[in-house]
């Protein structure tokens, strides 16, 4: 697998002196290993007042470290070129409180994508990207391959994955 790049002086260079109300994060932060995951949040920081996250979790904070081996081996080797790395609720609290943000809303529940058909797809996405999607999958076969062997290993692990939403504020130092 080929993990997300991370590179600090990218980011200051692109975003300079600026500084934005929120940070928002839609599962990119979930195929970044544990080390990136905190140095993106301690240098965004810099760049803003809050943290708003939407990722993948693992629902139990006690799960064993293999069976967490295990769903990052499965899920993350379908996913083909990215990494798979979900935080326990806990573990995402903990890591946003280590990188100086306070943790102010949590919710978290099961995953319901993984099972989800058209019908779902085009409330979350709207009615033209899902069509795109869906164009995407018949005429790309190494790509429906990848979306299939993804959905399955989610479904797979369905009873240990779930979704967290987090709004964490900036603390002030």
């Amino acid at each position: 697998t080929v993990e997300i790049v991370y590179d600090k002086n990218r980011l200051d260079q692109t975003l300079g002196k600026e500084h934005f109300n929120a940070a928002i994060m839609e599962s990119t932060l979930t195929h970044m290993s544990l080390e990136k995951k905190k140095q993106l949040l301690l240098d965004l920081r810099n760049h803003t007042d809050q943290i708003l996250l939407h990722s993948v979790c693992l629902r139990n904070n006690s799960i064993d470290i293999a069976t967490q081996l295990q769903i990052q081996h499965d899920v993350g080797s379908a996913m083909g070129e990215s990494g798979f790395y979900p935080l326990t609720v806990d573990g995402w609290t903990d890591l946003l409180e280590e990188c100086g943000y306070q943790v102010t809303h949590i919710e978290s529940g099961p995953l319901v994508y993984s099972s989800a058909g058209p019908k779902a797809m085009i409330q979350e996405e709207g009615f033209l990207p899902t069509i795109k999607i869906m164009l995407n999958l018949v005429l790309h076969t190494k790509w429906r391959k990848t979306v299939f062997g993804a959905k399955k290993a989610l479904q797979r692990h369905d009873d240990n994955l779930g979704y967290i939403i987090i709004r964490a504020i900036t603390m002030k130092t």
